[in-house]
Protein backbone atom coordinates (compact mmCIF):
# COMPACT_ATOMS: atom_id res chain seq x y z
CA UNK A 1 0.00 0.00 0.00
CA UNK A 2 2.71 2.24 -0.57
CA UNK A 3 3.17 2.92 3.47
CA UNK A 4 6.56 3.27 5.19
CA UNK A 5 7.69 1.47 8.33
CA UNK A 6 10.39 3.74 10.16
CA UNK A 7 11.95 1.41 13.41
CA UNK A 8 13.61 3.44 15.76
CA UNK A 9 16.82 1.45 17.51
CA UNK A 10 17.94 2.98 20.61
CA UNK A 11 20.99 1.45 21.76
CA UNK A 12 21.81 1.06 25.92
CA UNK A 13 25.04 0.69 27.20
CA UNK A 14 26.29 -2.99 28.65
CA UNK A 15 27.46 -3.26 31.67
CA UNK A 16 30.31 -5.16 33.33
CA UNK A 17 31.93 -5.65 36.48
CA UNK A 18 35.18 -6.05 36.48
CA UNK A 19 38.18 -7.39 38.83
CA UNK A 20 41.89 -5.60 38.69
CA UNK A 21 45.44 -6.44 40.44
CA UNK A 22 46.03 -3.35 41.85
CA UNK A 23 49.76 -2.95 41.30
CA UNK A 24 50.36 0.31 43.21
CA UNK A 25 47.54 2.87 44.39
CA UNK A 26 47.91 6.55 42.56
CA UNK A 27 46.38 9.77 44.06
CA UNK A 28 44.30 7.84 46.80
CA UNK A 29 44.57 5.88 49.90
CA UNK A 30 43.29 1.68 48.17
CA UNK A 31 43.48 -0.56 51.05
CA UNK A 32 43.86 -3.69 49.27
CA UNK A 33 45.18 -5.84 46.59
CA UNK A 34 42.16 -6.41 44.18
CA UNK A 35 39.13 -3.93 43.01
CA UNK A 36 35.59 -4.43 41.96
CA UNK A 37 33.82 -2.14 39.79
CA UNK A 38 30.93 -1.54 37.40
CA UNK A 39 32.00 -0.13 34.14
CA UNK A 40 29.12 1.03 31.19
CA UNK A 41 30.13 1.01 27.86
CA UNK A 42 27.93 2.34 25.07
CA UNK A 43 30.10 0.23 21.83
CA UNK A 44 30.44 -3.06 23.83
CA UNK A 45 33.40 -4.40 25.77
CA UNK A 46 35.24 -2.13 27.70
CA UNK A 47 38.37 -0.99 25.65
CA UNK A 48 40.81 -0.80 28.71
CA UNK A 49 40.72 -4.30 28.53
CA UNK A 50 42.98 -4.61 25.31
CA UNK A 51 46.04 -3.65 27.90
CA UNK A 52 47.95 -5.68 30.44
CA UNK A 53 48.90 -2.76 32.78
CA UNK A 54 46.18 0.46 32.87
CA UNK A 55 45.64 3.62 35.22
CA UNK A 56 41.92 3.60 35.87
CA UNK A 57 39.95 6.15 37.01
CA UNK A 58 36.96 5.36 39.19
CA UNK A 59 34.49 7.09 41.55
CA UNK A 60 32.81 5.69 44.46
CA UNK A 61 29.33 5.86 44.77
CA UNK A 62 28.58 7.62 48.21
CA UNK A 63 24.66 6.38 47.59
CA UNK A 64 26.03 2.55 47.86
CA UNK A 65 29.93 2.84 48.02
CA UNK A 66 29.79 1.02 44.94
CA UNK A 67 33.31 1.81 42.41
CA UNK A 68 32.49 3.23 39.20
CA UNK A 69 34.43 3.42 36.24
CA UNK A 70 34.41 6.53 34.76
CA UNK A 71 33.19 6.03 31.49
CA UNK A 72 36.00 6.15 28.26
CA UNK A 73 38.69 7.08 31.18
CA UNK A 74 41.55 5.12 31.24
CA UNK A 75 45.40 5.47 29.91
CA UNK A 76 47.39 2.24 29.44
CA UNK A 77 50.81 2.59 31.09
CA UNK A 78 54.17 0.48 31.22
CA UNK A 79 57.15 0.53 33.82
CA UNK A 80 60.09 2.21 31.73
CA UNK A 81 63.51 0.82 32.53
CA UNK A 82 63.50 2.60 36.15
CA UNK A 83 60.59 0.62 37.27
CA UNK A 84 58.47 3.79 37.17
CA UNK A 85 55.13 3.67 35.80
CA UNK A 86 54.64 5.51 32.65
CA UNK A 87 52.05 6.12 29.71
CA UNK A 88 52.96 4.93 26.49
CA UNK A 89 54.63 7.77 25.28
CA UNK A 90 56.71 8.33 28.49
CA UNK A 91 54.43 10.62 30.37
CA UNK A 92 54.06 10.09 33.87
CA UNK A 93 51.14 9.43 35.66
CA UNK A 94 50.68 12.89 37.42
CA UNK A 95 51.19 14.29 33.85
CA UNK A 96 48.65 11.91 32.50
CA UNK A 97 45.89 12.52 35.70
CA UNK A 98 46.82 16.35 35.21
CA UNK A 99 45.74 16.16 31.76
CA UNK A 100 42.25 13.74 32.39
CA UNK A 101 41.49 16.42 35.49
CA UNK A 102 41.74 19.71 33.42
CA UNK A 103 40.20 18.22 30.29
CA UNK A 104 37.49 15.31 30.82
CA UNK A 105 36.95 15.71 34.51
CA UNK A 106 36.64 19.12 34.51
CA UNK A 107 33.74 18.98 31.94
CA UNK A 108 31.93 16.26 33.51
CA UNK A 109 32.15 18.41 36.64
CA UNK A 110 33.96 17.10 38.65
CA UNK A 111 37.04 19.25 39.51
CA UNK A 112 36.57 22.85 39.21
Amino acid sequence: NGDTVVKKVIYFDHGFTAKYKVEGPVFNNLQQDTITFLAFDHYGRPKFENYEFVLLYLSESEKDNQLYHQKYQYDPVKKNEKGTWTGLKGESIAELFEKKKREVFKARGLFE
